[in-house]
């Protein structure tokens, strides 16, 4: 077993567990890191993985966030997308309309994590880990809704119109498979805005990345 931080969420303790691990593993050892360490005890596994999940749950530990790792193309649509008057804003890294989009995005992943793992980064430090390239939309003058691309990929996305989030959701693939036959983003069951999303498309996969967390 494996421990180690991380500076954005330096709350908590994560841990990391090897298969050939998990039968040595005794219950009192996160007892005694929890202990030591003082600090909240974190680990993501498959959902897959019976045999730590088990392990975990009898140590303590509670499911706390699912991520799905998501990967579509537009037959995996459950509609089809329907174009809208909601225009699209292409914004780059050093540019005022970007910072500001970046602002907001800092503030919505801070929300969206703090019941699984308070965000402990500054804005800077946040800032520095964002895509070059963010696609923004305004309504009534302010900006509404954001995603943040790298090739193919959604990396980030924030919102804070829950009603207009839709058209936003079908102009921003639009537009991204405008320009690749498939797409990949995370949507972590936290996140409203990224659950919107994936749940435009059918997915078989039902697999996620599970959070676990070991709180006392």
């Amino acid at each position: 077993m494996k421990t180690f931080n991380n500076s954005f969420h330096s709350g908590h303790l994560y841990l990391r567990i090897d298969d050939n691990e998990v039968e040595k593993i005794q219950v009192s050892q996160f007892e005694n890191l929890f202990d030591e360490k003082r600090k909240p005890l974190q680990i993501m596994v498959l959902s897959n993985d019976y045999k730590l999940i088990d392990l975990l749950k009898e140590s303590g530990f509670l499911l706390k966030r699912k991520c799905y790792e998501t990967v579509v193309t537009t037959s995996d649509l459950k509609v089809p997308l329907e174009n809208h008057s909601h225009q699209l804003i292409e914004t780059h890294k050093g540019m005022d309309d970007y910072a500001t989009c970046a602002e907001m995005m800092y503030e919505y992943y801070s929300d969206t994590h703090f019941s699984v793992n308070p965000l402990t980064a500054s804005l800077s430090e946040f800032c520095d880990i964002l895509p070059t390239i963010a696609i923004y939309s305004i309504a009534d003058d302010v900006i509404d809704s954001v995603a943040f691309i790298e090739d193919n990929e959604i990396v980030y996305l924030c919102s804070c119109n829950i009603i207009g989030f839709s058209e936003f959701a079908q102009s921003l693939l639009i537009y991204m498979f405008g320009k690749f036959d498939c797409i990949v983003f995370e949507a972590d069951d936290t996140d409203w805005a990224a659950t919107q999303l994936r749940n435009m498309f059918s997915i078989e996969n039902k697999i996620s990345y599970d959070t676990y967390i070991k709180e006392r």
